[in-house]
């Protein structure tokens, strides 16, 4: 994966925000490929709404 230098800048800035230590371009660059893995594994697109006819799983409503 590609990640451009002004892109491992932003990330190294970010990390010293968040975290107050620095990350030299090795290091910014690892974490931020981690990261971006991380978020391609996770990540979901919201699904598209159901159909006006179609039942949903908040309709389900048992009587006990």
């Amino acid at each position: 994966m590609k990640i451009e230098p002004e892109d491992i800048k932003g990330f190294q800035r970010l990390w010293k925000d968040q975290f107050n230590s620095d990350l030299n371009e090795q290091e910014a660059h690892a974490k931020a490929i981690c990261l971006l893995e991380m978020m391609k594994k996770i990540y979901k697109p919201i699904p598209k709404p159901i159909e006006p006819n179609q039942p949903s799983l908040l309709d389900f409503n048992p009587r006990i």
